[in-house]
């Protein structure tokens, strides 16, 4: 059982700040907790092959976004950059999948449409951005 280095230490941190996860929120103590058998919720009593294998599990998507939710995310973030929101501020979700039932190929709102279909409307809405941007 070997002490956290501090490589390691850097390298835990740069991803859970990569998945926009705070170090002391609950979800981390969960993972740490699950990845050191219940032995302790704290990253500094981490050994470092507990630190590597939770590194492992978010590189390999066990936390995370999914791909799908990725895209997902990515097509909600490129609608709020051609405005596509309500007054509020707040994406309009209903312009939103008014338009993917209407111009996508599948003809389906943005949830309806599986990981494969979604690969399409991510280069379709990519093509949007640069015809606003132009």
């Amino acid at each position: 059982m070997t002490t956290l280095t501090p490589t390691t230490n850097r390298r835990l941190h740069a991803v859970l700040n990569e998945h926009k996860l705070d170090s002391d929120s609950q979800a981390v103590k969960d993972i740490v907790l699950k990845h050191t058998n219940g032995r302790t919720p704290f990253k500094r009593f981490l050994t470092e092959e507990e630190a590597n294998s939770m590194i492992l599990a978010f590189n390999i998507g066990q936390y995370g976004w999914s791909p799908k939710q990725k895209m997902k995310r990515k097509i909600i973030a490129i609608a709020y950059g051609l405005k596509w929101v309500k007054p509020n501020g707040k994406i309009d979700m209903g312009a939103l999948n008014k338009y993917c039932k209407q111009y996508s190929a599948v003809k389906k709102s943005l949830n309806q449409h599986s990981e494969s279909e979604l690969v399409n409307l991510v280069s379709q809405f990519e093509q949007l951005r640069r015809k606003d941007k132009s």
